[in-house]
C-alpha cells in the first residue's frame, strides 16, 4: 500500500507570529482535503490551534490525533493519522538551549521526540516527529563543496543540535518494534543536509533513507528562508534551505517528494516555512522494489569504528560546549 506523509512546521507562537490564529486555520482546513495519510506537525503551540486543527483534519479523513504537551510554553509536536494510534511516547531532549536567551525560548520549549504506533493495514508503522533546536546564525565552519563531506556549526546551539540528533537517533533505535513493517521519521532538523547534524543522524540510522533525496537528488527543495514566502526575507545569515525532512525505512520504496503549502489562495503564507510531503510503498509490494538491509543494523561502536571522523567531530563540539556553560 501507499502513504503520504506531511511534515509542516506551523509557526504557531502565541503572541509573537504573525496572522497565527488565521493561519492555523488554514492550515486545518488545508488538511481537510489533503491527500496526506500522517501529518507531523511542529510548533502547534496552542492548545485552541490543535484542537481546531484535529476537528477540521478529521472531517477528512485524519481521524485520529494527538499533541504531546512538552514544556513551559505548552505543546508543539502533533501527529495526525488516517489510522489508528495504539501506542503513544515522548521523550524530552535532555539538551536544551541556553536558559539566559529568554527571547530564543529553546530552554523552555521543552523539544523532543514524540513517537507513535499506528496499525495501517498492511500492518503496524513506527513514526517518529521532532523539532531539533533552533539555528539562529546558519555559522559552520569552512564552505559547503563537493569535497567537504559536512560543516561543522559554529553558533552556540551547534552542540545543542548534535546532542539532539545523536539522542533523536538512540531514541528510533530503540523504539522500533520488530513487527514494524515501516518506519518513518519527520519534522524540523534546523539543519541543511551537508552539516555535522545530519552526518551523525544518517551514520546512527543508515536504514533510514532521505525521501526527498531519494526522490530529487538535484533539487534543493528549500522549505525555509524561500524567496516565495511572504514571512522570511533571505540573507546572507538566513540563507534559503531544506532543514526539513521525511525519512523512510529502506524496506519502503520512496515514490516521490514534494514540497508543499507554498502557493496559497489567502494573499499570504501559511509558516515561515513551507511543507514537505513525500510518498511511499510498504508492505508486500514495496519489497519487490526497496533494498533489504538489516532492521536492526551495526551497533554505535562499530559505526564510530567505520566512519570515526563524525563522531570525533560531534565529542568536540559537545567538549566545547560544555565548557562555555556556568558552573552550576
Amino acid at each position: 500500500m501507499n502513504l503520504v506523509i506531511l511534515s509542516f512546521n506551523c509557526w504557531g507562537l502565541w503572541l509573537v507570529a504573525h496572522k497565527r490564529a488565521e493561519r492555523l486555520r488554514h492550515i486545518g482546513e488545508y488538511l481537510q482535503t489533503s491527500a496526506a495519510d500522517i501529518v507531523l506537525l511542529q510548533e502547534v503551540w496552542v492548545r485552541e490551534d490543535a484542537d481546531q486543527t484535529a476537528q477540521l483534519a478529521s472531517q477528512g479523513g485524519l481521524k485520529h490525533s494527538v499533541q504531546f504537551p512538552t514544556g513551559m510554553l505548552g505543546g508543539e509536536l502533533m501527529v495526525l493519522s488516517r489510522f489508528p494510534i495504539v501506542q503513544v511516547r515522548f521523550e524530552k531532549y535532555e539538551a536544551a538551549g541556553d536558559p539566559s536567551a529568554l527571547f530564543q525560548g529553546d530552554y523552555f520549549a521543552g523539544k523532543g521526540i514524540s513517537y507513535v504506533r499506528l496499525m495501517t493495514p498492511e500492518g503496524p508503522v513506527d513514526v517518529f516527529n521532532t523539532h531539533l533546536g533552533a539555528n539562529y546564525l546558519h555559522s559552520y565552519q569552512g564552505q559547503v563543496a563537493e569535497d567537504v563531506a559536512y560543516a561543522i556549526p559554529e553558533d552556540p546551539d551547534g552542540p545543542v543540535r548534535v546532542a539532539q540528533a545523536l539522542q533523536l537517533a538512540d531514541f528510533i533505535r530503540a523504539h522500533v518494534q520488530q513487527d514494524s513493517i515501516a518506519t518513518i521519521a519527520g519534522g524540523d532538523f534546523n539543519a541543511h543536509p551537508a552539516t555535522l547534524e545530519l552526518e551523525l543522524f544518517r551514520g546512527c540510522l543508515p536504514d533510514l533513507q532521505d525521501c526527498w533525496h531519494v526522490a530529487n537528488p538535484e533539487a534543493p527543495g528549500v522549505t525555509v528562508n524561500a524567496l516565495d514566502n511572504t514571512f522570511t526575507k533571505p540573507s546572507r545569515n538566513d540563507p534559503p534551505l531544506r532543514i526539513d525532512y521525511i525519512w523512510s525505512s529502506s524496506n519502503a520504496c520512496v515514490k516521490g517528494a514534494q514540497v508543499v503549502l507554498h502557493n496559497t489562495t489567502a494573499g499570504y503564507s501559511f509558516s515561515d516555512h513551507f511543507g514537505l510531503q513525500a510518498e511511499i510503498e510498504i508492505g508486500s509490494g514495496a519489497s519487490k522494489h526497496a533494498d533489504q538491509t538489516d532492521r536492526g543494523g551495526a551497533s554505535l561502536l562499530e559505526r564510530m569504528k567505520a566512519s570515526p571522523h563524525p563522531f570525533q567531530d560531534a565529542l568536540g563540539l559537545l567538549h566545547a560546549g560544555a565548557e562555555r556553560q556556568p558552573p552550576a
